[in-house]
Order: C-alpha cells, then sequence, then structure tokens
C-alpha cells in the first residue's frame, strides 16, 4: 500500500524554526562534578517546524 506524500505547490513561509534536539547520558559525582557523553551513535536529533501561508484548504 502507497502512503500519501505531502507535495506542496509553493516553498514553506520564512521563520522556519529549526531546533536539535540532544540525548546525553549524565553521571554526577558526590564533589558536584558532572560528566557528559553522548547517549548512542545518534544523539542529535532535528524538529523542523514548516509553515505554509500561502496554501488554503
Amino acid at each position: 500500500m502507497a502512503l500519501a506524500t505531502f507535495i506542496p505547490p509553493v516553498a514553506p513561509s520564512p521563520g522556519t524554526k529549526h531546533t536539535p534536539k540532544i540525548n546525553l547520558a549524565k553521571a554526577e559525582f558526590g564533589d558536584g562534578y558532572t560528566q557528559a557523553a553522548p547517549n548512542g551513535l545518534n544523539h542529535v536529533a532535528y524538529a523542523i517546524d514548516l509553515r505554509w501561508d500561502a496554501l488554503t484548504q
């Protein structure tokens, strides 16, 4: 079964937000020291917020 694909006739509106979400493993020690390390191979996930103001329903 084929999936529906959204192919808009115009580009997204300006003001697109591109925010990374970083997944870290942290270890806190008794003297106040904290050590952080990447949690896995793909520890950075990107969330992209797109808007099309020119499109109508």
